[in-house]
């Protein structure tokens, strides 16, 4: 049973980014009869749209658990027509809203066009663009696959004399008015070498230096307004290729007025100002009334519907499923390849094993429940039966453990951008951890909006009893703006923190006078992008924590919102981020700067510790057992040193990894101890 034991179909049951752009069918496991009629009122939506190009709003609400994210992630994989964006876990500053959202939408574009014949060789936003080359002569009435084709041909020296045809064709074209600096933009997308530069300034980022402005031949980043004005050439773009889907998710956090009437404005500019976009807001049934009470009644009467004499908002609920779907549900999961592979190996014939009928009808028993349920209580009836273990309670702290690798593991570095707004909200969670137990943090706006004029970053004073912290985060780059902002804060008190994303440079001479001054009594944090990524992580976990995703586990203790904030509180991976480590010393009035390390420990004691952690563990993952030994005091531990250690006999014979194909990195298989070669050896452990 033990190859059984490492496929266990039904860990993996919610829906991140990752999986949501995933381009193959065969990673997403998807039951269609799921949220069917959701499915349906979806597209037809999205088919009424491309035929009237009205903007449309449309809530889609349901508790945790029951499938919304999969239901979005099925419509990304079914919009040959459509543009998918997705957009979730929004900032809590309202002024940031709008620009992040352009961040995750612009994201979303550039991602290939996904069609029922395959993927096709450009982005969603290549194809808009391409949509307007079709106003000139050479390209008219040709389809998005013969410009591209077409397109190719064109040497980059004649890009200049095609964009002024470009130029001339839409100053004869009504309705499609384009800021000349965003149209030029938007041409050099088709300019492989300028592309991402391109993207990222379309996307609203403030981190950009003065010589890539210049390099794009514009002024500087786009403006407040200028986001709204590109939403809205967005969706004029997209008439002739099909509307953009923009999904709003897990914005659980979103319950202050103010933030929710930033939303409504950008919904309401787009709906009198654009055309052909299709915003889907997904929240919890418990948040939908909240929001419906502060949305305006202006709003409700542009996205309204008239249902029985009073206008009501579109609105779909995902629900729980029945006895049927979740039999479906277990052997669409029972019936994936690696599975089936591994029974053909063993001569198993029985196509559900290593669950029998009656597992099966014992696990369906209900007549209706949620599909997370459902499949956190298969995947402890499987690990019971390949283990042959009963499933007893996991360790909260260790769930939470796995999840913050799993997830760390998934994040790629070019998906995570320079991002103030969302660094910002995730030190706050962070601070809610440090001292978990204690007082709440009271969080106030700093002074720097009312004292620079269009200030571009975030300022925020944490109190709890007798303790304070301010911490200002900027990240901005441009000509007199860094010192400017130092300028204001470098005669502030001593507990006040300035964080700035490393891949953001410091340069300039008064910038470096004014920056050692400030560190003379105060504290500065060039963000690693190994904090940014642990941080991107950490505001991922506390979101499904607030979707109740964790809910239904079986742990010790329960998995309750407190709990879980203990655990991580307690995790070594966050006291790792060297932000926390540096507001501790604030809060206790220390010098900042860290001991020198211990020196590392000898190689035979570490192989003692990786046998005492397998004899008790039988088989883990690689990551697992390097962050068990670092959690256990080793801190210098490098995977260099563990590799070693693992490939050293005699742990070399008693260690099998799998994979064994080269193909595999190292960090991603699984280590099993071999019982039997210890028995044939008569090693007493």
């Amino acid at each position: 049973m033990r190859d059984f034991a490492l496929l266990n179909p039904f860990g993996r049951n919610s829906i991140g980014e990752n999986e949501m752009w995933a381009e193959g069918q065969e990673i997403f496991c998807d039951v269609e009869s799921i949220n069917r009629n959701c499915f349906q009122e979806l597209s037809k939506d999205l088919d009424e749209i491309g035929r009237n190009h009205e903007t449309r709003l449309r809530f889609v609400i349901g508790a945790p658990g029951t499938g919304k994210s999969h239901l979005f992630a099925r419509l990304r994989r079914s919009l040959p027509n459509a543009h998918f964006t997705f957009a979730p876990i929004l900032p809590t500053e309202p002024c940031e809203i709008k620009r992040y959202i352009l961040k995750k939408v612009i994201f979303g574009l550039k991602r290939p066009v996904l069609e029922a014949s395959g993927i096709r060789g450009y982005s969603q936003i290549v194809r808009l663009v391409y949509s307007l080359l079709t106003r000139i002569p050479r390209f008219r009435a040709l389809s998005a696959e013969q410009v591209h084709k077409n397109w190719r041909q064109i040497p980059r020296i004649q890009y200049a004399r095609v964009f002024e045809e470009f130029q001339e064709a839409l100053d004869g074209m009504p309705g499609i008015e384009i800021p000349y600096h965003i149209l030029r933009v938007l041409f050099r997308i088709l300019d492989p070498e300028k592309r991402a530069l391109c993207l990222t300034w379309l996307s609203g980022t403030k981190s950009l230096m003065d010589g890539d402005h210049g390099t794009l031949g514009v002024n500087g980043p786009l403006d407040d307004s200028e986001i709204v004005d590109l939403f809205k050439v967005l969706g004029k773009l997209s008439r002739d290729s099909g509307p953009i889907l923009m999904v709003l998710d897990q914005l659980d956090a979103l319950t202050r007025p103010e933030q929710i009437r930033e939303i409504e404005t950008l919904l309401v500019d787009l709906k009198d100002n654009s055309v052909n976009w299709y915003i889907v807001v997904s929240l919890l049934e418990e948040k939908f009334q909240l929001w419906c009470t502060n949305l305006s009644e202006p709003c409700l009467q542009k996205f309204g519907i008239v249902e029985n004499g009073k206008s009501v908002f579109r609105v779909s609920s995902v629900s729980m499923i029945s006895r049927e779907q979740q039999v479906e549900l277990l052997l669409k999961r029972l019936g994936e390849p690696n599975l089936n592979s591994c029974r053909a190996s063993h001569n198993k014939i029985d196509a559900i094993f290593p669950f029998i009928e009656a597992t099966v009808e014992r696990l369906t028993s209900q007549d209706f429940t949620r599909p997370r349920v459902l499949l956190q209580l298969a995947e402890q009836e499987f690990q019971t039966i390949t283990t042959e273990r009963q499933a007893n309670p996991k360790s909260l702290s260790e769930l939470m453990e796995r999840e913050f690798l799993e997830l760390l593991g998934r994040l790629k570095d070019d998906e995570i951008k320079v991002d103030t707004a969302f660094v910002a909200d995730r030190i706050t969670e962070l601070m809610q951890l440090i001292g978990h137990g204690k007082q709440e943090w009271q969080v106030i706006d700093g002074p720097l909006r009312m004292e620079i004029k269009r200030f571009e970053g975030i300022d925020r004073i944490y109190e709890r009893g007798k303790e304070r912290i301010r911490i200002v985060n900027y990240d901005v780059q441009q000509g007199a703006k860094f010192p400017n902002v130092l300028r204001h804060i470098v005669r502030s008190t001593r507990e006040t923190v300035l964080v700035r994303d490393a891949r953001v440079p410091c340069s300039g001479e008064v910038t470096q006078r004014l920056l050692n001054e400030f560190r003379q009594t105060k504290t500065f944090v060039h963000l690693s992008l190994k904090d940014v990524r642990a941080l991107h992580v950490l505001g991922h976990l506390l979101a499904r924590v607030r979707q109740g995703d964790y809910q239904n586990d079986l742990t010790e203790p329960a998995p309750t919102r407190d709990n879980i904030q203990f655990c991580l509180s307690r995790m070594d991976w966050i006291a790792r981020i060297e932000i926390a480590h540096l507001i501790q010393e604030v809060l206790e009035g220390k010098e900042t700067g860290r001991p020198s390390p211990p020196p590392p420990p000898g190689p035979e004691d570490l192989c003692r510790q990786i046998e005492a952690i397998m004899r008790v563990e039988g088989w883990l993952s690689y990551e697992r057992l390097f962050f068990r030994i670092y959690t256990h005091g080793r801190k210098r531990l490098s995977r260099e040193i563990l590799s070693a250690a693992l490939r050293s006999e005699p742990l070399g014979s008693l260690i099998d990894i799998y994979p064994k194909e080269d193909v595999f990195p190292e960090h991603n298989r699984i280590l099993i101890w071999n019982q039997e070669t210890i028995n044939a050896q008569g090693r007493n452990l």
